[in-house]
């Protein structure tokens, strides 16, 4: 399967069951559905400069990394709790990893 976009990707991450994925562009974090034929937009995420994208060993979270913050968000209702935002003490994030 094949979808072009105008933006250039920065970061992708598919889901766990292999039936979604999510890809970072530079203004914007767009999930989207894999469907047998194609690629189907279902929403986007206003995020800027996100560099890493990932889902969580279960896929029920998803992390949009850009330099100096992580933003944890619940993949199913896009809820972005307070608590599942953190910053950069110091230095920039190199990558994230979930355990």
């Amino acid at each position: 399967m094949v979808k072009h976009y105008e933006e250039k990707p920065l970061s992708l991450s598919f889901h766990p069951s292999g039936l979604h994925l999510i890809v970072s562009f530079p203004d914007k974090v767009r999930l989207i559905n894999i469907l047998e034929n194609e690629l189907v937009n279902y929403k986007d995420v206003s995020a800027k400069n996100c560099y890493e994208v990932k889902f969580s060993h279960g896929g029920h979270l998803f992390a949009v990394v850009n330099n100096v913050m992580v933003q944890i968000y619940n993949f199913y209702t896009l809820d972005q709790p307070s608590h599942y935002q953190f910053k950069a003490q110091a230095g920039k994030f190199q990558t994230m990893t979930w355990e």
